[in-house]
């Protein structure tokens, strides 16, 4: 399971994490929790992706409304935000000497990869 924070009018991404689900019985109910870390005064889309290995099973999107005061109607004319883009930075995750397309320390770990 993968659970994304993404700015509501910039579509920038705060946070992101993700939590192993195990196997989940059908018609069953996992309860995970993950702690993003986001910027205060701004909304975010919260996305949470549920993955089987490769495959993407399902994708949910829900509103979170940590500055409601700056909620325009979707009829509205668009007006321009002041976004601090600085506030979203986080710092790089270390390259890899080879990736194929994952880039992530499990899977360098998991394929026997060097990180440098």
């Amino acid at each position: 399971m993968i659970v994304k924070a993404r700015q509501a009018e910039s579509n920038l991404l705060a946070d992101k994490r993700s939590s192993e689900t195990g196997v989940i019985a059908g018609e069953a109910t996992s309860v995970k929790s993950v702690q993003l870390d986001v910027p205060e005064d701004y909304n975010y889309m919260m996305v949470v992706e549920l993955w089987k290995g490769d495959v993407l099973v399902n994708t949910w999107e829900k509103a979170l409304m940590l500055a409601p005061t700056k909620t325009v109607p979707k009829e509205s004319v668009e007006k321009k935000m002041n976004i601090e883009v600085s506030k979203f930075l986080r710092e790089a995750a270390p390259a890899c000497t080879w990736c194929y397309d994952d880039c992530s320390p499990s899977y360098a770990t998991t394929q026997g990869g060097t990180w440098i």
